[in-house]
C-alpha cells in the first residue's frame, strides 16, 4: 500500500467516524428533547410504544459498536458525559 492509498483510506475512515459522532449527537439531542403528545386520536398499531427507548437503543448500539463512549469521553466530547 502506498502512502497516498494509506492516507486516502485514513481520510475515508475519519469521515465515517465523524459521521457516526454526529449521528450519536443528533440521537442524544432527540432523546433528551422527546416529549409525550397526548391526543384522543387512534394510534398506529404497528408503531412501537416508546420512541425515546428506540433512540436510546440506537445510541447505545452506536457507542458500543464503535467504542465511542469508552475512548472519547462521552457524546459531548469531554467530562463525564
Amino acid at each position: 500500500m502506498t502512502a497516498k492509498e494509506y492516507l486516502s483510506q485514513a481520510r475515508l475512515l475519519d469521515a465515517r467516524i465523524n459521521a457516526k459522532i454526529q449521528q450519536v449527537a443528533a440521537l442524544n439531542d432527540l432523546a433528551t428533547h422527546a416529549t409525550a403528545t397526548l391526543t384522543g386520536m387512534p394510534r398506529n398499531p404497528n408503531r412501537s410504544e416508546s420512541r425515546m427507548a428506540e433512540e436510546v437503543v440506537k445510541i447505545v448500539d452506536l457507542q458500543g459498536a464503535h467504542g465511542y463512549g469508552r475512548h472519547r469521553g462521552g457524546v459531548r466530547g469531554g467530562g463525564a458525559g
